[in-house]
């Protein structure tokens, strides 16, 4: 009987770290397919834009053509040549950035 124990408990970890391994394994192979950007291509999907959005000021991110943010605060606040700047869209490449630039705006 211990010998029938010893010989199930020896195959069942044998099984058990046949499993790990090749899980391992095809993790390491999913990793290395894996797509590489680089820092160029990920800095300009997270460029921020400044811009109208009916009337009040709002931040786009990347490409996106819908504000992930829009605030509190009316373009028609902004002089003249301000509220021409942000019709058009003020990129920034960075958050600090865009909040340098808010506090600019909004004072």
């Amino acid at each position: 009987m211990k010998y029938i124990v010893k010989f199930s408990l020896i195959t069942v970890t044998a099984a058990m770290t046949g499993a790990v391994i090749g899980g391992i394994y095809q993790t390491s192979k999913n990793i290395k397919n894996m797509e590489t950007l680089t820092v160029d291509e990920v800095s300009i999907d997270m460029s921020y834009k400044l811009k109208d959005h009916n009337g009040f000021l709002a931040m786009y991110r990347g490409k996106s053509d819908k504000p992930y943010i829009v605030l509190d605060y009316q373009t028609s606040f902004l002089n003249e040549y301000d509220r021409q700047l942000v019709s058009e869209g003020i990129c920034v490449e960075t958050e600090k950035e865009m909040r340098v630039l808010l506090e600019d705006f909004t004072g």
